[in-house]
């Protein structure tokens, strides 16, 4: 929506349209239809610019055994060199961690499971603070069951404070902006 304010000069528009963006995360970025395909569309109105989205339904950064982003995140940075990447994780997360041979690792809500966490979510964006992206990490919105704002709302907590670190990275809070009069 930014790129088509009237505030904006068409030099910021272009320069907004000309930049190489990597989209990544969970469903709410796989799934066609979702937020991903969503700011995908938006970005490729125009300009020089280029869009890669890869997103993994049903994963997260709690369970690498399943799919491991850290990683994976390495590897997309190397092969699309992104100048802005748009991060969204986190539906999935509310689970224990466990080690590769399926061990108790991190029970959820506790502060071993919060500073591994926190862990995981520095090493996404140590990879791309590395190649000088920019990093949007777009929060969870909130949630209609009450027990799935909670968590949301404490993953949300650590997202913001890992992006306070980094001088390229920005939290996107979505909770008000997605939040109707009945909460």
């Amino acid at each position: 929506k930014a790129a088509e304010s009237d505030n904006l000069t068409q030099a910021q528009k272009d320069k907004i349209y000309s930049l190489n963006y990597l989209i990544m995360g969970d469903s709410f970025i796989s799934v066609n239809g979702g937020l991903g395909s969503v700011i995908e569309e938006r970005l490729l109105h125009g300009g020089d610019t280029t869009v890669y989205r890869y997103g993994v339904v049903s994963s997260g950064l709690t369970r690498p055994d399943y799919f491991n982003w850290p990683n994976e995140a390495q590897k997309l940075a190397s092969d699309h060199n992104p100048d802005a990447v748009i991060v969204m994780f986190g539906a999935n997360d509310s689970q224990n961690m466990t080690d590769k041979d399926g061990n108790l690792f991190a029970q959820y809500g506790t502060q071993a499971w919060a500073d591994e966490y926190a862990k995981r979510v520095d090493a996404v964006l140590e990879t791309f603070g590395k190649k000088n992206a920019e990093v949007f990490w777009i929060g969870l919105p909130i949630m209609q069951k009450k027990w799935f704002s909670n968590d949301a709302a404490k993953l949300n907590a650590i997202f913001e404070s890992e992006c306070q670190k980094y001088h390229n990275a920005h939290f996107i809070s979505t909770w008000n902006v997605l939040t109707d009069g009945n909460g």
